[in-house]
Parts: structure tokens; C-alpha cells; sequence
């Protein structure tokens, strides 16, 4: 509905350049009786369902303590694996003349707040790898990297059922004091071959001048699934619990040496989709079909392409607010109790080389410290559905301006971070929350 009125940055415009020019100009105009519109329109769009190919998980730029394990068989996204890997350090230079060795064990912080994600009541298997690759911490690593390891693993755990929730009672060397019970935060505990123990053990002492030395001998650490479903653990890794524990005796005398987690080891997420046989497998093969009901995951998951199709009707008018709407829609029999949906989305232009350029707004928005300011995270309505809105302002404008393309993709925030899915309403659907752009324009 159009309705008269004046727009105030027009207002201010108009004052500042009437007050540079002369009384028979403002005369000519006020003669005029010149008025501005405003009005909205919604802009023609088509939304398709796109696999991903790799996803940046480690970086100078990124820091998280958060990462997890396991693996999923979807019914409706196919079946994905994360494996996580990081590096160990030291926190000092020890003496293991005469040691013998008691046992290594492979400890990992539980995240006691997301916990698990996908069905629980499967037990969880993995399998503990050496790394043999050299990690350079200024790098980048992507969700397909390939992590050179040992033939054999190294420690197994079968059966587990995260007890994320609960604190864990352990016997710890002291070695001051002999031996000490201690009730520690939720964390798993796996235990590691002797003959890695060992080959600790067997270090000199020049291999615990530096951090950097001893990473020359042991480069990292792999946990890796064993089947392909389960359910995935999420892990703080940047933890005083997440270390590799050494247990040996000397001279008769219990202790105990941590190689912990350090700030500056590099810990990241691999992961492998399979989507061949399964509902978003079949959108990927033919794009037609994926425009009413859209597919979309973390990890290697979908995402979601957007082409804005016809703006004309922008043509000659400036652009004020634009926004657009996704909402949630829910498959009939899906476990949305063990599958959650994303809780941030964030909007990227396909840029003319097919690069991936974070959006004009969601840019502004996180340099000015607020993503809020961009939107994209879950609106509970009045109808208790679920719907996100981001502000593509900016984008729309540079489209108009032939600064932009006119294509961009909707994907999770937290890409390469957590395993969480969504479906949600396309711009073709019949429903009333088909996916909408709306832009409210003025003009004379």
C-alpha cells in the first residue's frame, strides 16, 4: 500500500541544498509540490538445494574450543563422519631416567552444554590414531584435508554412552603426595597402547626444550568413528582434561605426566558425506525439484543457492530495506528431538569467479560486533513457527548498482563447527511461508 509521506534522510537532503541556492529556485520547487512514495514490493526468486565440497575448519583467524566426534546415518541428509584431530604439548621438561612405564591414556573434555547431537541411544565406537603429518599452525585446513597416520591405532573405546553430565572419579599420581582420588568435570577416557606409552617415555630431554621440538616427535593425535551412525559428542579441546596422561614408576614412586591441549596446537574437524541413495541426494541430481522444500546441514552438508531473478521494478527508486525469509518447515516422522536445526545463518554473494563474499550487511553487521544487527538467527512467531530474517540492504543495492551478482548462497554460520540440519520452506512453495524478499523503496 502506497501512503505520502516525507522521508526524513530526504528531508535533511532537501534542507541542506535549499540552503544553498536561491529564493526563485526554492520558489520553483515548492511550486512543484514535489512528493516522495514509499512503497514495498517482494522481488521474483528461485532457491535450489547445492552440495558443498569442502569447508575451511582451521585457520589463523578462527579460534573455537568446541568440536566433536562421531558419525550420523541420516534418513533425509545421508550419512556424515567427523573425525577431530590436534596436536599435544608440553608443560615441562621431565626426568624419565629409570621410568617404567604404567600406562598412557587418551583424556577428551566432554562440552557439557550441546553434549550430543542425533540419536543417543546408540552406543559410540572410535578409534585413536597417531598423526604422522606435520601440522603448521600458521596453515588452513579444510573439511577434506587428508591426515597421514600410522597403519594401526593406537586406542579404541567401544560402547560408549557419553556420560556428559556426570563428573568422573579418578585416581591420580601425586607426585609429591603418592596417590589422590579426584572428582573431575565429564570427560572421556580411552586408554593407549603401551607401545605409545612407551615411545613417550623414550624421549630425551632435548626433546622437551620447545614445544616445537617435541611436536617434530609426536605431530598429533586422531579420534576417528568406527561405524557410520551413532550419533556425534561434542568436545572442549582447549581443556585442562583434553591431554594425553603418562603413568609410570620411578624409583618406586607412582606419577604422572600430562602432555596437554595447548592455545597454540592446532585442533580441527575432517569430516565425509555421503548423500548418494538418500531425499537430499536425489535434490542434487535434479535442482528442479529442490526450489518448495530446501535441505540444509553443517559439516559438507547443502546449502541453500539463491538467484535473484527480476528487478525492475526497483529500476529508477532507491532502495531503503530489504530483507530476506526463510521458514522452518518440519518433514512428517522426522526425530527433530535428535536432530536439531541450525540456530545462525549467514548469507554469501557468489561472487563472478564463483568465489564465496560474505554479504555487504552481514559484513557491516559483525564489524560493528553485533550479528544481530544481520539477522539470520530463529524467530519464534505467534503461530509458534520458526522463521529466519536477514537484512540484505546493502546487497540489493550493489545488485542494482552492477557491484554485485545476482546470486548468493544461504549457509550455516557455524559451517565447519558443528554437525546441526534444517529444512525449510523454498521461494516456489505453495505455503504461506514460501521464502519471501521484501524491499521497501521511495521515489518522487
Amino acid at each position: 500500500m502506497i501512503r505520502k509521506l516525507f522521508y526524513l534522510s530526504f528531508a535533511v537532503t532537501l534542507i541542506s541544498w535549499l540552503a544553498c541556492n536561491k529564493a526563485s529556485d526554492i520558489s520553483a520547487i515548492i511550486e512543484e509540490n514535489r512528493e516522495i512514495y514509499v512503497a514495498s514490493t517482494q522481488l521474483p526468486f528461485n532457491t535450489t538445494v547445492v552440495p558443498t565440497d569442502s569447508v575451511l575448519t582451521y585457520s589463523t583467524n578462527i579460534f573455537t574450543t568446541t568440536f566433536f566426534s562421531g558419525a550420523l546415518d541420516d534418513p533425509y541428509f545421508g550419512k556424515s563422519k567427523a573425525s577431530l584431530n590436534f596436536q599435544i604439548g608440553i608443560s615441562e621438561e621431565p626426568d624419565f631416567t629409570d621410568a617404567i612405564l604404567d600406562s598412557a591414556v587418551l583424556t577428551i573434555a566432554y562440552d557439557t552444554v550441546r553434549s550430543i547431537y542425533g540419536p543417543s541411544l546408540n552406543p559410540l565406537a572410535f578409534e585413536i590414531y597417531e598423526i604422522t603429518r606435520d601440522l603448521d599452525l600458521d596453515s588452513t585446513y579444510y573439511s577434506n584435508a587428508q591426515i597421514d597416520v600410522e597403519a594401526e591405532p593406537i586406542g579404541f573405546i567401544d560402547g560408549l554412552f557419553p556420560r556428559t553430565k556426570s563428573d568422573v572419579s579418578v585416581v591420580e599420581p601425586d607426585n609429591q603426595t603418592g596417590r589422590d582420588t579426584l572428582l573431575v568435570r565429564p570427560h572421556v577416557r580411552i586408554p593407549l597402547t603401551d607401545a605409545f606409552g612407551q615411545k613417550l617415555l623414550d624421549l630425551t630431554p632435548d626433546d622437551f626444550v620447545s614445544n616445537a621440538i617435541f611436536r617434530e616427535k609426536v605431530q598429533g593425535i586422531r579420534v576417528q568413528p568406527v561405524s557410520d551412525q551413532g550419533g556425534m559428542v561434542y568436545f572442549i579441546v582447549y581443556n585442562t582434561y583434553s591431554r594425553v596422561s603418562l603413568y609410570y614408576t620411578q624409583n618406586d614412586t607412582a606419577k604422572v605426566m600430562n602432555f596437554p591441549v595447548r592455545n597454540d596446537n592446532i585442533a580441527f574437524n575432517t569430516f565425509e558425506n555421503e548423500a548418494d541413495g538418500y531425499p537430499v541426494g536425489d535434490l542434487y541430481s535434479d535442482e528442479s525439484s529442490s526450489d518448495s522444500i530446501l535441505f540444509v546441514q553443517c559439516m559438507e552438508g547443502p546449502d541453500i543457492r539463491i538467484e535473484l531473478t527480476d528487478l525492475s521494478s526497483l529500476e529508477g527508486r532507491t532502495v531503503n530495506h530489504a530483507e530476506i525469509t526463510f521458514n522452518m518447515t518440519y518433514i512428517s516422522g522426522d526425530d527433530t528431538a535428535s536432530y536439531q536445526p541450525i540456530d545462525q545463518f549467514i548469507l554469501y554473494e557468489v561472487g563472478s569467479q564463483g568465489q564465496r563474499l560474505l554479504v555487504q550487511d552481514a559484513a557491516l553487521a559483525i564489524d560493528a560486533g553485533s550479528i544481530t544487527l544481520f539477522g539470520g538467527g530463529p524467530t519464534i512467531n505467534s503461530d509458534n513457527s520458526v522463521s529466519y530474517t536477514m537484512l540484505i540492504t546493502e546487497q540489493v543495492r550493489d545488485i542494482l548498482s552492477g557491484d554485485a551478482t545476482n546470486l548468493m548462497t544461504l549457509s550455516p554460520l557455524s559451517k565447519g563447527s558443528a554437525p546441526p540440519r534444517s529444512t525449510l520452506f523454498g521461494a516456489s512453495s505453495q505455503s504461506v511461508s514460501a521464502a519471501k524478499i521484501r524491499v521497501t523503496f521511495s521515489e518522487f
